[in-house]
């Protein structure tokens, strides 16, 4: 199982990439949170509220956020 999240993780950062390159993002109302909480300094509540949004690992959701900001 693990490594089946592995690879699904590796498929969805590919497709952020992608997303990223055409200028697309992918609309969550939470994700407006995720911002509201780092431009409060809360960058720890930051990523666990990206991290329920998203699914995303600990480290991934830490490098989304700190792009983020």
């Amino acid at each position: 199982m693990a490594q089946a999240e592995r690879r699904a993780a590796r498929i969805e950062q590919k497709l952020d990439l992608v997303l990223g390159h055409l200028g697309l993002r992918e609309e969550d109302p939470r994700l407006e949170e995720v911002a509201a909480l780092l431009r409060d300094d809360k960058r720890i509540q930051a990523i666990k509220v990206y991290r329920e949004v998203t699914g995303a690992g600990l480290a991934e959701a830490k490098n989304a956020v700190d792009r983020m900001a």
